[in-house]
């Protein structure tokens, strides 16, 4: 086999807790997928980085509003159609 590995530059996450979780994609002998994908030895891996790593105005704006990056994924409704895309937040 060999070393494997990834990059994945990621937007700043803002305050609450967050995971992660690598799975390794399981193959037969003839390399064909099974279904059995796990998760790698160390996963998951859970921080919480609170406010650090964003710029300027939205660092301000993180620290007085935390619920929203806590909860902006569950609380965003998405509207589009083939010309935009708009997110609305509930928060």
């Amino acid at each position: 086999m060999g070393n494997h590995g990834f990059h994945w530059q990621h937007p700043p996450f803002g305050a609450g807790e967050h995971k992660v979780v690598v799975y390794a994609i399981g193959v037969d002998f003839n390399g064909n997928p099974n279904g059995e994908n796990v998760a790698l030895l160390g996963s998951p891996k859970t921080f919480n980085k609170g406010c650090s790593g964003l710029l300027p105005p939205e660092d301000e704006w993180c620290v007085h509003n935390p619920n929203y990056w806590v909860n902006r994924q569950k609380d965003t409704k998405l509207l589009w159609n083939k010309y935009i895309k708009v997110g609305i937040n509930n928060s």
